[in-house]
């Protein structure tokens, strides 16, 4: 068993956490860059089965998963963050893109609730998948969830129907239907990709080939 508030901000900290699978305290991971860092935290952390406190993830750029902690499964959430009555926290993870395998891993939160801010590659559909897990779903509350989560990254996919396709030599003309999501503070915009074709022409107005 290992005791106290462990923060995780180097190889060299997390190491110091190998072979340990409780931690009487929280953990706070900020690890920001370095080789192999995947491998490093799963090698010292992977044994880690249980949080009696909270465990925050921020700013750790060097993340993309939280797969590292591949056998943890309670968070017990007697020591809620200083900043609110959070067991899970995370905020500006820049690279985050996923939590855990939801069809493999299992994880319970025993009290308190979780926080996502600032989170751009991290899907709302992860996060929304982690309460469920976890438990924690009846116990948020609005805006614990930030608009700044998966805000870059290609989380949904819907087809637009175009009305109108029109091609000139030095212009294109779209035209499609209204789109509305549910919220429609989620819809922050549209970016139309093209490149250019160089040796093939059109062969009708209305079909573009590249």
């Amino acid at each position: 068993m290992c005791s106290g508030v462990k923060i995780v901000d180097s190889v060299t900290a997390a190491q110091a956490l190998r072979g340990c699978t409780v931690l009487n305290g929280s953990l706070v991971i900020k690890i920001r860059g370095g080789n192999n860092i995947a491998a490093e935290l799963e090698a010292n952390l992977g044994q880690l089965e249980e949080i009696t406190g909270n465990l925050t993830i921020k700013r750790a750029y060097a993340l993309v998963s939280l797969s590292f902690l591949r056998k943890l499964r309670v968070i017990r959430g007697e020591t809620p963050t200083q900043d609110g009555n959070y067991s899970f926290y995370a905020l500006d993870n820049q690279n985050l893109r996923q939590l855990w395998d939801w069809n493999k891993h299992n994880l319970t939160i025993l009290q308190g609730r979780m926080f996502f801010l600032h989170n751009s590659k991290l899907c709302m559909s992860e996060i929304r998948k982690m309460e469920v897990v976890t438990g924690t779903k009846e116990r948020g509350i609005k805006n614990e969830i930030g608009r700044t989560d998966g805000d870059q990254a290609s989380c949904e996919t819907q087809f637009l129907n175009f009305t109108t396709v029109r091609t000139q030599s030095d212009k294109i003309l779209l035209k499609w239907e209204p789109f509305w999501p549910p919220d429609y503070r989620d819809l922050l915009g549209f970016m139309v990709l093209y490149k250019e074709a160089v040796f093939l022409s059109s062969p009708s107005p209305g079909l573009i080939r590249t």
